[in-house]
């Protein structure tokens, strides 16, 4: 049978995990950036990008929703990296076509990275 929580011990009930669970979903997002970054440093060495720019965390562009500047070609396009499809909806409604917001799963690929990073500029031409 369950436990039954009483008093100040209910309203704490799922603090803990809350944090731990917070917490977690930031380490994970930095480590997506990182390897963002490391599959940018690989396509500017190949020649598939001029530049690109990563924001300091909690900077002021952080914090508007761009996590890395890109350009290509002279074009330039800021972008956002999540790994979680419900903030993807939420910062794609937030910003529209001004930030691409890039889904990235755990699981993918450095070259599905990349096919994600180019289509920034293919949708921008458009």
């Amino acid at each position: 049978m369950g436990r039954t929580w009483r008093g100040s011990q209910r309203a704490n009930k799922g603090k803990k995990w809350q944090r731990v669970s917070g917490q977690a979903a930031l380490n994970l997002g930095r480590h997506i950036e990182e390897r963002v970054e490391n599959v940018l440093r690989q396509m500017v060495d190949a020649g598939l990008l001029d530049s690109f720019t990563r924001y300091a965390p909690n900077s002021q562009e952080d914090r508007s929703g761009k996590d890395f500047t890109v350009v290509r070609g002279g074009v330039r396009r800021d972008t956002g990296v999540t790994s979680s499809y419900k903030h993807w909806k939420e910062l794609y409604a937030r910003y529209g076509p001004a930030i691409a917001v890039l889904h990235i799963r755990l699981e993918s690929s450095d070259s599905e990275i990349a096919d994600k990073i180019l289509s920034v500029f293919e949708t921008s031409s458009a």
